[in-house]
């Protein structure tokens, strides 16, 4: 009840700030909270069993739990009252002090489940061990983002950002799910298709991609205004060890997608692809050479400058000579 007064407190002493003042006590706080000296502390304070009391971010209610598992920058922690599991920061967890005469119980962990055959499945809700803070703390304001959000745009804009997030930091499993979980709630969303069929290529995954970007590319109504669809297409059936029809609709589409948006370099890259597979090989150095050329050209502008994409080009071009 005391926690929930100072919140109360907290919360009412703030009002009558200003929205910029409330961002920038957002800044330094988040800066504090992100000090490696904080987290450490905060770390060394607990252990296996302790009971504890944390922040439950999306209302900034303190809950208590015990802590069952610790990692690298988050612990797990069991909640009490409706025996569910969280995975918190540590510098939002803190010891709980014991009743009067209460002595802290001894804890042994349970053992680790044995590891299922194949690949292994993420739930959206689980954070793979990150010794990155800067990221940790991204997964946690993206989850705050879909929390408060009150439009149907504002919850498709959190759950893309979500997405993209581990997706940047190729926890491609776990990017994989977010995309699921995103495509189940909007299914009529078009970026989440799009941007699925996209990683499925870059996890290694290349004829599931193709068959969803070919899928994207049928339905598209207008194959003008479906550039980018049409380049990943390219790419992925180029990737896919296709069939030569399968390759022919592909370039087609790449081809198409060259004359929608004749400056984009990836389009001259996909194209490449096909032609390669196609043992096409002038014409693949040539879209080849034209992509590397046209992203040299961006390199004045940070905002279409790709320069991972740059070395692949120029990458390909040596080993394709």
């Amino acid at each position: 009840m005391a926690d929930d007064d100072n919140a109360a407190r907290m919360v009412e002493a703030l009002q009558g700030a200003s929205s910029l003042q409330l961002s920038q006590m957002q800044a330094l706080i988040e800066g504090m909270l992100a000090d490696t000296k904080r987290m450490i502390a905060a770390r060394s304070a607990l252990h296996l069993g302790q009971p504890v009391r944390f922040i439950d971010h999306r209302t900034g209610q303190v809950r208590l739990g015990k802590l069952i598992a610790q990692h690298d920058v988050q612990a797990t922690v069991l909640e009490d009252s409706v025996r569910r599991t969280w995975k918190i920061p540590y510098v939002a967890i803190e010891p709980a002090l014991n009743g009067p005469g209460e002595q802290p119980k001894p804890y042994d962990p349970p053992p680790e489940p044995p590891a299922p055959p194949g690949r292994v499945e993420f739930r959206v809700g689980d954070h793979p061990k990150i010794a990155d803070i800067k990221f940790s703390r991204g997964a946690e304001l993206a989850d705050q983002m879909l929390v408060v959000a009150g439009t149907e745009k504002q919850k498709q804009q959190s759950m893309l950002a979500k997405a993209t997030l581990y997706w940047e930091w190729k926890k491609y499993d776990v990017a994989y799910a977010a995309y699921q979980e995103a495509i189940k709630a909007f299914p009529d969303f078009q970026r989440f298709h799009e941007d699925i069929a996209a990683l499925l290529v870059e996890m290694g995954r290349p004829q599931e991609g193709r068959d969803a970007y070919a899928l994207l590319y049928e339905r598209s109504p207008d194959k003008r205004a479906a550039a980018f669809i049409g380049a990943g297409y390219a790419e992925a059936a180029a990737k896919a060890n296709s069939s030569l029809a399968e390759l022919e609709n592909a370039l087609n589409a790449g081809l198409l997608s060259i004359s929608n948006q004749p400056d984009e370099p990836f389009s001259y890259y996909a194209v490449a692809m096909v032609c390669r597979a196609m043992n096409r090989r002038p014409e693949a150095l040539k879209y080849l050479r034209d992509a590397e050329s046209r992203e040299a050209s961006r390199d004045v502008n940070i905002h279409t400058y790709d320069r991972t994409r740059h070395l692949k080009y120029k990458a390909l071009l040596n080993e394709w000579r």
